[in-house]
């Protein structure tokens, strides 16, 4: 275990790559008038069946897009993620979980569950080197119920020196719920469906697959781990649109907390969710978003400031590879 070398070089870096990050950006110090700052004292309010906290994020307005911020249509969901503090927060670090068992055999993960294979766990320990190459040592780690995610961030923990007690599961960081889509590999959904319904499934954001019978065992009805959820909100099949919705009460309400604690985040989920997710925070178009890359293992820094703005998102795996989305 690498643990003690990779924490030193992280903190060493931490300090560096913030007065960088300043001097990138051109962020002046914090104001000292709180009513520049939409939300500056604001408290929290519960809402919906995880409780979303307004503050640092704004929690996401009854018609799903984001209070005081444009959009119609879908695109109100991929709006500007609101954002109320007077100075750089973050950052939160978005990685996709390592090559699983799914992955390598082909086959539509989903809800359900597959290991890491070998490949897998070494993306998992490079990306730790990653982080710590950044300077960016998490405070706390947010990842799914399923084993390919949980195994990913207890890797990273392991690797960097970081308590598994910091690590927080939730079915809301889920990947998209397949439906009856799940568990089948490319020809097995060409041979049931059609080729032209698997393609409409897979490439709109707002279309839903086939929906699983409740009956099924790949319900997650059927699966003891979410007998604590209410079965009305269970997914049966899901678009990425209804996965996206998903996430934005966890994402509004802890990882926003973290984050407004002055804390580095580190989030280990999915591929079809951090495409939303991704979409959410820089305003991409349906277009764009079919175009990000996922990877396996790959990682992405994101620093937020001022409201309704997020400011830099840096690829971890080459720091050079930074996008000044909100400047």
């Amino acid at each position: 275990m690498r643990s003690p070398a990779l924490r030193t070089a992280a903190l060493r870096n931490l300090s560096l790559r913030t007065a960088a990050l300043r001097t990138t950006v051109g962020v002046a110090e914090p104001a000292t008038d709180p009513e520049r700052y939409v939300g500056a004292g604001t408290g929290v309010e519960e809402g919906g069946d995880g409780g979303a906290e307004r503050g640092l994020l704004e929690a996401p307005g009854e018609d799903g897009g984001q209070d005081g911020c444009q959009g119609n249509g879908v695109d109100e969901l991929y709006g500007p993620a609101g954002l109320a503090v007077p100075s750089i927060t973050g950052p939160a670090v978005l990685l996709r979980h390592g090559r699983s068992e799914s992955n390598e055999s082909g086959r539509c993960g989903g809800w359900q569950d597959a290991p890491l294979t070998p490949e897998g766990e070494h993306q998992a320990r490079e990306a730790a080197l990653n982080l710590a190459r950044s300077g960016l040592m998490p405070d706390s780690i947010h990842t799914s119920m399923l084993t390919r995610a949980i195994t990913t961030a207890q890797v990273v923990a392991d690797e960097l020196g970081v308590d598994e007690d910091r690590i927080v599961r939730t079915w809301r960081l889920n990947e998209r719920n397949a439906g009856a889509l799940e568990g089948l590999t490319r020809q097995e959904m060409i041979d049931g469906f059609g080729r032209k319904e698997m393609k409409r499934w897979r490439r709109n954001f707002d279309v839903r697959p086939p929906a699983l019978d409740p009956e099924d065992p790949r319900h997650p009805l059927n699966d003891r781990r979410y007998r604590g959820i209410p079965a009305d909100v269970l997914p049966d099949g899901e678009s990425i649109l209804d996965a996206t919705r998903r996430l934005l009460p966890y994402w509004h309400g802890p990882v926003a907390a973290d984050l407004e604690a002055g804390k580095c985040v580190l989030v280990v989920g999915h591929a079809h969710l951090f495409r939303g997710l991704r979409g959410h925070l820089e305003q991409m178009s349906d277009e764009a978003l079919r175009a990000i890359p996922v990877e396996n293992g790959s990682a992405q820094a994101y620093w937020f400031a001022g409201r309704c703005r997020v400011l830099l998102r840096r690829e971890l795996a080459c720091p050079s590879q930074q996008v000044l989305v909100g400047g």
